[in-house]
């Protein structure tokens, strides 16, 4: 089984009126004040059915053989998260959204996929009979999640300085604290629980009053869709919390931050 959650958009603004600097002969501008918004957009399996939210509008891809090489570490960033680089389209943010005076200038589109399979049983003791409860003890014959990224740039810098632009280093902030490894962890640990827990009858019958496989399938199928949930919330307050210690991009981060401890570069 594959799904595919969209976990969050982080969006990068600019306030009207910030001081700019011109970045490149072609004329493109973008502001070295930014900010960013988070916005939780939801989950979609990779059948296409909405679960709720909506995936990205059409987008022109920045192709990386179009830009200087990226840092080092950057370009690891790029291949453990497999990040792509976007202009064009729509912004998935509501506008509504975007606080007063200020303008969208890049999102961050993070996704995670996660796979399965599966195989579950089910006993009952003389005590749960006469609750009409059942323990369902599942087995994973394989579980794994990987994170994918869209960085959406509204206006792309010049090429020749793309990589220090202060919006493309911001996202790329973001970016490093979905892709880190630790994250399939989270994942996991939210897991656990599903590995062994207990139902009502009613919650798994059949029209005989019997256990419907299909419907522990599909309990199994929905207690990992809220693990996944979980895991997104794990990581969306640690998105809001490097914008709120960097005024959203803003400042630097402090020295004495322990936001990216142990985080890989």
């Amino acid at each position: 089984m594959n799904h595919d959650v969209n976990l969050l958009n982080h969006s990068a603004i600019d306030r009207k009126g910030a001081r700019c600097a011109a970045m490149s002969l072609l004329g493109f501008i973008l502001a070295i004040v930014t900010a960013s918004l988070a916005n939780a957009q939801g989950f979609v399996d990779k059948n296409g059915q909405s679960v709720f939210g909506d995936q990205a509008t059409e987008y022109e891809r920045i192709p990386l053989e179009s830009l200087p090489k990226p840092p080092a570490n950057l370009a690891r960033l790029i291949k453990n998260g497999e990040v792509r680089l976007v202009t064009g389209g729509e912004a998935q943010i509501s506008p509504s959204d975007i606080p007063s005076g200020q303008r969208l200038m890049g999102e961050t589109r993070f996704h995670i996929n996660y796979q399965f399979k599966s195989e579950s049983r089910w006993s009952q003791t003389a005590l749960q009979r006469a609750r009409g409860e059942w323990t369902i003890t599942v087995r994973f014959r394989k579980l794994d999640l990987t994170v994918d990224h869209e960085v959406w740039l509204k206006s792309p810098p010049s090429t020749k300085t793309f990589w220090e632009n202060s919006v493309v280093k911001h996202e790329f902030d973001h970016v490093r604290l979905s892709a880190d490894p630790r994250i399939r962890q989270v994942f996991f640990d939210q897991t656990k629980p599903i590995k062994r827990f207990t139902v009502r009858l009613d919650q798994v019958a059949d029209a005989r009053n019997q256990i419907d496989r299909a419907k522990v399938q599909a309990l199994v199928r929905e207690k990992l869709r809220q693990a996944a949930e979980q895991t997104k919330d794990f990581v969306q307050i640690r998105y809001q919390e490097l914008d709120r210690i960097t005024a959203h991009g803003i400042r630097a981060l402090p020295e004495d931050s322990t936001l990216f401890k142990e985080v890989p570069n």
